[in-house]
């Protein structure tokens, strides 16, 4: 099921010819897209979980296990975001309130790698951190367009017009 104004098939039409990440990530950008935001960000998360355990170093391990914490948190609030909506459980604010909850984990990930950060620059560590931090803030942007997404969602009542799963 479409999850609003954004057309499925113009989509896959613009994507079938890139493969460029940034244009894949901005053709989603517009609220008739919430469903594809929702997936890209859960999957952008549990993407960084897996990198980030897998590319840090031992010296890091400690500041990433209270990294990766904010990371499933985040990755919780969007999955009940996604699954309330889909099942039309959620109020506008309730849906609201999940979304900026996985703002400020996304928030809390990013200010932790960098107060863990005492890597020399240019080390594989630092690579590494700056990819995570860079992919956290660009998950961020996403999210914000999901803010839009709800809101259209929600116009006319404090119900879901139309649920956005597929």
């Amino acid at each position: 099921m479409s999850g609003g104004s954004g057309d499925e098939s113009e989509l896959d039409s613009i994507l079938a010819f890139t493969d460029d990440e940034i244009i894949r990530w901005m053709a989603i950008s517009g609220p008739g897209f919430l469903p594809q935001q929702l997936d890209k960000a859960i999957s952008t998360i549990r993407t960084m979980t897996v990198v980030g355990r897998a590319l840090l170093p031992p010296s890091m391990r400690p500041s990433w296990g209270l990294a990766t914490d904010f990371l499933i948190e985040g990755q919780d609030h969007l999955t009940e975001l996604k699954t309330g909506l889909a099942r039309r459980e959620l109020g506008l604010n309730e849906a609201l309130d999940l979304q900026h909850q996985a703002c400020r984990s996304l928030e809390r990930f990013t200010g932790t790698i960098r107060q863990a950060t005492h890597t020399p620059s240019g080390s594989k560590a630092a690579r590494v951190n700056e990819r995570l931090i860079a992919t956290a803030e660009m998950t961020q942007t996403l999210l914000g367009w999901t803010r839009g997404g709800i809101q259209a969602l929600f116009r006319e009542t404090d119900h879901p017009l139309r649920s956005p799963v597929r």
